[in-house]
């Protein structure tokens, strides 16, 4: 194997772990929001502000010309797991 594919396969791990770092802090993030809502009798789900995130996140996929729909659903699956998460 070429050094080069060994060294864009380093950064692509590298990338990875930026990734999984950041929905890490995403869920820590979401778990005091849910605390919070706990608190103030909130509900947990707020079906309008995960909408607003999946239209955000399309228009962003449109402007970095990455297609939108598939990056909404990669999202849909963060807030899955997130949502699961806020629950334990």
């Amino acid at each position: 194997m070429s050094q080069n594919l060994i060294r864009l396969r380093k950064q692509i791990d590298g990338v990875n772990e930026e990734i999984f770092n950041l929905i890490v802090k995403r869920i820590e993030i979401a778990r005091r929001i849910a605390k919070y809502k706990k608190q103030c009798g909130l509900k947990m789900v707020d079906k309008d502000r995960e909408g607003e995130i999946i239209l955000d996140v399309e228009k962003l996929a449109k402007k970095k010309k990455i297609n939108p729909e598939l990056s909404g659903k990669i999202f849909q699956k963060i807030i899955e797991l997130t949502k699961r998460e806020m629950k334990k």
